[in-house]
């Protein structure tokens, strides 16, 4: 015998049951871990909603991760941000193949890392222009003035040795 045809917002095996129901049910099953949640929200294609139950779980864990690895505490707020934006734009796209705790942590952890590497770069290029502005104004200043082939001599080592030569 066949079933009566399925009207508006029912669906096969959900008797009565609309898709928003479904999702709110699956957002606040007691039985069910938040990584659990997430995931079944995001296989009936409710990302909105599996983005809002990971916040509630992670966005503490995140923010604590980052300053603990950049132990600073804006540096951290801000990589804690763009991590969960990340991890809102690619949540869609989440396949399983590993947990979800360990898919945050990682894109939390390469965030700080991409951090830490700017942080680098911004002050080996700062550093080196004090440390050179610093050697070649001892170098003037300790340099007999009636000398200026010493002077030339230091002034040229001070560049050579900062710039790798």
């Amino acid at each position: 015998m066949m079933e009566p045809a399925q009207t508006g917002g029912q669906r096969a095996g959900h008797k009565g049951v609309s898709k928003e129901t479904s999702v709110q049910q699956l957002a606040t099953a007691p039985d069910t871990s938040p990584d659990g949640r997430v995931l079944a929200l995001l296989q009936v294609g409710a990302a909105g909603r599996a983005f809002e139950c990971l916040l509630e779980h992670y966005e503490g864990k995140v923010y604590r991760l980052c300053r603990a690895i950049l132990r600073n505490p804006a540096e951290a707020e801000d990589a804690a941000q763009e991590s969960l934006v990340r991890i809102w734009k690619a949540l869609p796209r989440f396949d399983g193949r590993a947990a979800l705790s360990i898919w945050i942590y990682a894109i939390s952890r390469n965030r700080c890392l991409t951090a830490i590497e700017r942080r680098r770069e911004l002050h080996s290029l700062s550093d080196l222009a004090v440390e050179l502005e610093a050697e070649v104004a001892t170098a003037v200043v300790d340099k007999d003035p009636e000398d200026p082939l010493a002077l030339l001599r230091e002034l040229t080592h001070c560049r050579n040795a900062t710039v790798g030569c």
